[in-house]
């Protein structure tokens, strides 16, 4: 960036100016640099100094380093007359500026008076500087100045513009989304302008309103091992270590999520008969982000563990009896063992094989057919031979 000395962005005719090329920092040491006038090159060297000022040296300067990015242009006016209002070439939220009513040098200045937007700000006086501290963004507006020159007055105005000091601070986090036993981090981010790059800020973070981490030189929060109970709106505060300048961000909504949903038992087939092959699913449901996360398994009947901790949320059991009925569970965990969750029981009842029973039945249905059938039969047949009896007996007599 380009720095003017004196800092303000008008001069007369006949005065100095020395413009720098600022570059933030050591690595500007042994550098070429190229100084540009209107988009013509008219120097080479880290400073350009106009030691005798024509208003043919007004115009728009930038400066660039060989190889390397080139500056925002730096509007310098030169000015052939009795009065100008001098303001510095950047004005900065928290900085104190002076405004100048600066006359042509060699000759003998009165009084003067200052206006901002049309209005008196400083009536007639034997001072040609107007200072504000600590300046905010209420302070831009357009400037202006009346000062006697030899019995007579001259007026200059000029805009002044107050930039950001920072940008308003915003709160990112890492990762996103966030699940319960992450270690999550939350950075307080904010841009400081070249000419500020070196400012030194403090950071203040804050959930639901109360602060979670107090003042001081890191704009990162860290929360290991998050739980659901972490969940909320967070926060930040960036100021100036002297307080002038203090900006705050807008709240976050940080929602902590299961890793995966509460495991359930499924049971194939169902319901369970004795001698049956069964088998027990433990389910459950990663989100999309962490389809990749490996769990581990763990079957339990009645409270004990009937199969370890493993890969596979399948339980298998062979030729099940009536003893194997009972409450049976399974717990999903990940690997590392951070997050564990436990299903609900669920009743397994081995029931008698319904098949056997209904052969049973039809086998003595059938068998009381066939001796109902034969008792029938001989009950006829009795009958029948007592008739023949009874018929044969008058023909003997």
């Amino acid at each position: 960036m380009v720095t003017f000395t004196p800092n303000y962005k008008k001069i007369f005719t006949s005065e100095k100016m020395t413009m720098t090329c600022d570059v933030g920092s050591t690595i500007g040491e042994g550098m070429d640099y190229i100084w540009y006038k209107d988009n013509y090159p008219v120097h080479n060297g880290k400073s350009y100094t106009i030691q005798d000022a024509g208003t043919s040296d007004s115009g728009s300067y930038q400066c660039q380093t060989r190889p390397g990015e080139i500056s925002d242009p730096a509007t310098l006016g030169v000015i052939d007359g009795w009065v100008i209002l001098q303001t510095p070439l950047y004005v900065y939220e928290g900085d104190d500026i002076n405004i100048r009513c600066h006359h042509y040098p060699g000759y003998k200045g009165g009084r003067t008076t200052f206006y901002k937007d049309n209005e008196v700000i400083r009536d007639w006086g034997d001072d040609a500087e107007y200072n504000i501290s600590n300046v905010t963004r209420t302070t831009a507006g357009t400037y202006r100045c009346g000062k006697e020159v030899y019995d007579f007055s001259y007026e200059d105005e000029a805009s002044v513009s107050v930039e950001e000091f920072f940008t308003a601070p915003t709160i990112s986090v890492t990762p996103h989304p966030v699940f319960r036993n992450d270690n999550v981090t939350l950075r307080c981010e904010t841009r400081l302008p070249p000419p500020r790059k070196k400012t030194r800020l403090h950071f203040t973070f804050y959930r639901e309103g109360r602060m979670v981490q107090g003042f001081g030189v890191s704009d990162i929060y860290e929360v290991y091992n998050v739980q659901l109970e972490d969940s909320g709106k967070y926060s930040c505060h960036v100021e100036t270590t002297d307080r002038r300048v203090r900006k705050k961000s807008a709240e976050r909504l940080i929602q902590i999520e299961e890793l995966f949903t509460a495991p359930t038992i499924s049971v194939t087939p169902h319901p369970v008969f004795r001698n049956d092959n069964v088998t027990l699913r433990c389910e459950t449901r990663l989100p999309p982000p962490r389809q990749k996360t490996r769990l581990h398994f763990t079957f339990y009947r009645e409270g004990r563990m009937v199969q370890g901790f493993g890969v596979s949320d399948i339980y298998e059991v062979y030729n099940v009896q009536l003893e194997d009925s009972g409450n049976y569970s399974c717990e999903v965990e990940t690997t590392d063992k951070r997050v564990r969750r436990k299903s609900q029981e669920r009743l397994i009842q081995i029931q008698e094989n319904m098949g056997y029973t209904r052969l049973n039945i039809i086998r003595l249905i059938l068998s009381g057919s066939v001796i109902i059938t034969a008792a029938l039969f001989v009950f006829h047949h009795i009958k029948w031979v007592k008739s023949m009896e009874e018929e044969a007996a008058p023909s003997i007599t």
